[in-house]
């Protein structure tokens, strides 16, 4: 690529071109001037709590607690470090620049821009001791923002497709990232956010996958990968489903075109030997289906707790411990060989611990001490003993209102979009119903440090996102919105409708664009724009296959340097 070619936003491109100059391939493993085995032993060492501080992910059947945006992962257990005291935030800068993850050598229009807002961000994580956020954006870039003092940190992209996940390791040292298309992992430190090291691994289908997670054991020394793997202290890439080997290597144009799965929730449970799996898969014109399963990461040995249409999964919730494992069945459940009703199961072997086969509601959550197990039936809410299932208390949850999380005080959060003044979010007494507080604003995922102090969520239409005090619930930081509206494909460059033009050229006739559509045996048609050198038809680059309607696109003038595609809100720019 000319750098000539590209913006003052595209020096990342030259940055990362140095990064690549300076890495070691050890196996199937990129370290960036670093020996693998202490970069994990460094960022795994201060852990000790169990619990989740990954931007959560809920499942097709409502997930565990029912919060999140999906698609990112759990960020493993907690360090004891203890959350940083945070101060209001001030204005700061969100930088167009990208920290941009290597391609494979050779690959032609890679990611060098974004145009368009900085608004509707996808996902929020907050690092254990709450000294960085870190949040998937409408762009589909992540951004690493420190809390002490205010400032960011970097933006990081993914050079082909985008990142899907992103989860900080257990003491807040690092933040992982994983992009499907691409069937990579990097880490970067949360510091400075200095690239640390990078793992290839099989791609996801870009058809029917579309939730990725990312799950660290509770030491920091394991990282488990919706991609199928996971990735040990010495570089070493296993795959989750067998417990074989994987040796391969990042590529030009990844590709895959197979039946694939989401997998918007993957956490190690209580001993780091099991992974809780929630994979979401349609077959056809079927019904989603939910496969909900324990896998024993090192051999690959699967215990299948629920694997049905996803209507018949009525909500699963995890303790903070990671022992327990509560999930409600439908009456539709039997007819997969799956017992009806409401069951608490030993999160690492699947053994039922207790069950009420006469349960017909939801699975809320646990209490943080696992005491209590929180179901919806109805609009009642209860409050139910762990050892028997036994009702403690019950109380009418508010209509409108949709379960974002049971918060470390115990209070069961709800956020309501219906209200006229455009939404609140109110966290509520246990035992009553009262409301505790409430706040203006609609939240539709949340997520809190180990030690219950800060929180952060997005949902909020007029914010970035929201960060705040637990205990108190002082605001602490409301990023304002900003950036002009993207423009238009049309006014890039010759633009391409993927329904009404089957091809598309630059102007002096160099390259190509075509965007086939295919009938598939997924669960809709799909397509994926082919870019080729028109002298000798070779393959410039391959994006994603996506299903229904095609990808639009247009191409820059005269001669194609760069490419643009919609991406969220904004305009992806890929540069050639």
């Amino acid at each position: 690529m000319h750098v000539s070619a590209v913006s003052s936003h595209c020096k990342s491109i030259v940055s990362r071109r140095a990064w690549i100059g300076c890495v070691v391939l050890v196996g199937t493993t990129v370290f960036a001037n670093c020996d693998e085995t202490d970069l994990f032993r460094q960022l795994g060492a201060d852990s000790s709590r169990g619990g989740e501080n990954g931007a959560g992910g809920s499942s097709a059947g409502g997930g565990a607690g029912g919060a999140g945006a999906g698609g990112a992962g759990a960020g493993g257990a907690a360090g004891t470090g203890g959350a940083a005291a945070i101060g209001v935030c001030p204005s700061f800068d969100l930088s167009p620049s990208f920290e941009l993850a290597p391609a494979a050598p050779g690959q032609n229009y890679v990611r060098c821009q974004t145009l368009g807002p900085e608004a509707d961000w996808q996902a929020i994580a907050i690092a254990s001791d709450g000294r960085h956020v870190a949040a998937r954006t409408s762009g589909g870039t992540v951004r690493l923002i420190a809390t002490d003092p205010w400032h960011e940190v970097a933006q990081i992209a993914s050079p082909l497709g985008v990142l899907d996940a992103a989860a900080f390791t257990p003491d807040g040292q690092a933040l992982a990232v994983l992009s499907a298309e691409m069937g990579e992992v990097t880490v970067w430190r949360a510091s400075d956010g200095a690239p640390l090291a990078t793992y290839a691994s099989p791609p996801a289908s870009t058809i029917d996958g579309t939730a990725s997670s990312l799950a660290y054991s509770s030491d920091g020394s394991r990282l488990a990968t919706s991609l199928g793997t996971v990735i040990d202290s010495t570089g070493a890439v296993t795959s989750w489903k067998t417990g074989a080997p994987i040796v391969t290597s990042l590529v030009i144009n990844p590709e895959n075109l197979d039946l694939g799965e989401a997998i918007p929730r993957l956490t190690f449970t209580a001993g780091d030997a099991t992974l809780l799996v929630d994979t979401a898969y349609q077959v056809g014109d079927s019904p989603p289906s939910t496969r909900l399963e324990l896998r024993v990461a090192a051999t690959g040995q699967q215990t299948v707790l629920f694997d049905l249409f996803s209507r018949a999964l009525s909500g699963f919730a995890l303790s903070s411990d990671r022992r327990r494992l509560a999930l409600a069945i439908t009456a539709e459940g039997a007819v997969g060989g799956f017992s009806p009703g409401l069951a608490i199961d030993d999160a690492v072997t699947g053994a039922v611990l207790v069950s009420d086969p006469s349960f017909t509601g939801t699975v809320l959550g646990f209490s943080d001490d696992g005491q209590q197990l929180f179901t919806q039936t109805d609009a009642i809410v209860s409050a139910l003993a762990t050892q028997d299932l036994h009702t403690i208390s019950q109380f009418a949850w508010p209509d409108g209102a949709v379960f974002l999380g049971v918060s470390p005080a115990g209070d069961l959060v709800g956020g309501n979009l219906t209200q006229p003044t455009g939404g609140s979010t109110t966290w509520f007494d246990p035992t009553t119903g009262a409301p505790v507080r409430s706040v203006g604003y609609p939240l539709q995922q949340i997520a809190w440090t180990p030690d219950g102090r800060l929180g952060a969520g997005i949902g909020d239409t007029a914010t970035l996102f929201h960060l705040w005090r637990e205990p108190d619930g002082a605001k602490l930081c409301a990023p304002e919105l900003r950036g002009p509206a993207a423009p238009t494909l049309a006014a890039l460059g010759t633009f391409d409708d993927p329904n009404q033009t089957p091809t598309l050229s630059s102007d002096d006739g160099s390259i190509v664009v075509t965007n086939p559509i295919v009938i598939h045996t997924h669960a809709t048609n799909w397509t994926a724009l082919h870019v080729n050198a028109a002298a000798d038809g070779s393959l410039l680059r391959v994006f994603g296959a996506t299903g229904g309607g095609g990808r639009m696109i247009a191409i820059s003038q005269p001669s194609g340097a760069r490419l643009f595609t919609t991406q969220g809100l904004n305009v992806a720019v890929w540069c050639r």
